[in-house]
């Protein structure tokens, strides 16, 4: 069972609160799912962190494509503890839609 949270805080705001309640292992990279993926597709892109030095921080890099050839090393991540992923309720509306081919 995984613990989700839900809010009304600004993204990066919400993943920091989830980190220093536990949610997000203190080690784990934060991953946005973003809009601007290969072929109009999503996006995990790796958010700053508070205490990083860099007082947070919007998505950075390439990031990892969000799709069939990527799940399975997601999912090891997520499982490993080395990853947390999250996302806006816009661009997860969007995600949903396109999933069902809408």
């Amino acid at each position: 069972q995984d613990v989700v949270m839900v809010t009304g805080d600004a993204l990066l705001t919400a993943a920091e609160v989830a980190r220093r309640v536990g949610i997000v292992p203190p080690k784990a990279s934060c991953y946005e799912l973003s809009d601007g993926g290969r072929d109009g597709g999503f996006v995990f892109r790796e958010l700053g962190r508070a205490d990083d030095g860099g007082g947070g921080g919007g998505p950075s890099g390439e990031g990892l494509e969000c799709d069939a050839a990527n799940y399975a090393a997601l999912r090891k991540m997520r499982e490993r503890g080395s990853a947390a992923f999250c996302a806006t309720g816009d661009v997860l509306t969007r995600f949903g839609l396109s999933a069902a081919g809408g």
